[in-house]
């Protein structure tokens, strides 16, 4: 047998391998066509490869700083539509921009009235009363005879001046409760919820001691509103008190009712009588339901003012605010009242020349101290006084 040379095992195998590769092409045509696609992509591939440059330290740092600056593409960002508020408020600030580069055109060319003439007249603002000081240091000379006394005063004079001691102040209301139950009253009849001829029932929980005279009637005695109100206030009836009470929704819807003419003082916290002074009101917050009674405004039509202001005309305790003032030159409207605590008188007081002034005086005093009813007098007679030289 002849010994393989070298160079003749490497044609064999070189043969062998060739001819491998032929029967293979044969036998599997798909395979070696997909494997030259491939070949085709790959050196594709590799053609747009950049070749790699050498680059210094120097243009690296370049390079990057020079990235950091670039903006991102609009590729790298979905873009959105602008929507309709957008365009509306670019176009609107361009107007507004126009309008003001016009107005100052205009004003260089011809500026306004205001520049040409500094006389130009200006409108006033309102002018807001001042405290009447002559008057308060009237007032205080007189609370200076009184120590041990707390009086809380307010008025409002013919000029519209004003006067306040401890005004705003919290105190109890005793029956001047009433001057705010019978506005509550006679606005629910101006909304048309109540009438003046309706009849209300005297029932056993409403009766009450104290003043007034319902409280003798049998139980299931009928009366008219309007003969309620009146003795509410006339003869300060207490009973009657709480039959209005009771007929305009009871304490608390009287409460909110109060709260919406802006009183903040005033409360209903008990039936009557309030010997304890629960139910609270304050100078100020009288002074303010009074004085409603007179302007054009006010919470009431003017047919239900003129008949509260004739119910409180009738009221019968004339011994404070009434006392002094001259009763030919003048009438009144109010409404007092009285606790071991607490004395008080509340009034519209209308001059024979038509000119009307305010006072309420509401005296803290030590336990039924007769004293605090000559104090209110003397103040009447101050504010009076006042009054008559204007």
């Amino acid at each position: 047998m002849v010994a393989r040379t070298p160079t003749r095992k490497i044609r064999h195998s070189l043969w062998r391998k060739l001819f491998r590769r032929r029967r293979r092409v044969h036998a599997a045509p798909a395979q070696v066509l997909q494997r030259w696609k491939q070949a085709q992509i790959m050196s594709k591939k590799q053609r747009r490869k950049p070749r790699k440059m050498r680059v210094s330290a120097q243009q690296t740092v370049r390079a990057q700083n020079s990235r950091a600056k670039k903006p991102v593409s609009s590729r790298t960002v979905p873009s959105q539509p602008v929507p309709l508020y957008v365009h509306v408020s670019r176009c609107s600030i361009i107007l507004f921009g126009a309008a003001a580069i016009s107005g100052t055109v205009i004003s260089v060319i011809q500026p306004p009235a205001t520049q040409i003439s500094a006389t130009s007249k200006v409108t006033p603002s309102p002018v807001v009363k001042p405290e009447n000081l002559a008057l308060k240091q009237s007032l205080q000379t007189v609370i200076d005879r009184y120590p041990g006394f707390q009086p809380h005063v307010a008025v409002v004079d013919v000029d519209g001046g004003v006067v306040d001691i401890a005004g705003a102040v919290a105190v109890p209301a005793a029956s001047t409760i009433k001057v705010p139950i019978l506005i509550a009253l006679f606005q629910q009849i101006d909304r048309g919820e109540i009438k003046l001829d309706e009849q209300l029932t005297l029932q056993k929980p409403m009766l009450a001691a104290g003043s007034g005279s319902l409280a003798k009637s049998p139980e299931g005695s009928k009366f008219s509103v309007q003969e309620v109100a009146t003795k509410m206030i006339t003869i300060s009836d207490n009973t009657a008190t709480n039959l209005l009470i009771d007929r305009l929704g009871g304490k608390d819807k009287l409460n909110l009712q109060f709260r919406s003419w802006g009183l903040s003082n005033t409360n209903l916290r008990s039936p009557l009588p309030d010997f304890e002074g629960t139910n609270v009101t304050s100078s100020q917050e009288l002074v303010k339901l009074l004085a409603g009674l007179k302007s054009e405004k006010g919470i009431l039509s003017p047919s239900s003012k003129q008949a509260v202001l004739e119910i409180l005309r009738q009221t019968k305790r004339n011994t404070m605010l009434p006392a002094g003032i001259d009763d030919d030159q003048a009438k009144i409207a109010h409404k007092t009242g009285e606790i071991s605590t607490m004395v008080a008188d509340a009034g519209l007081i209308e001059l024979a020349n038509g000119q009307s002034y305010l006072l309420v005086a509401m005296i803290q005093r030590p336990s039924d101290n007769q004293r605090a009813e000559l104090l209110i007098r003397q103040l009447s007679q101050a504010v009076f006084k006042d009054a008559a030289k204007k």
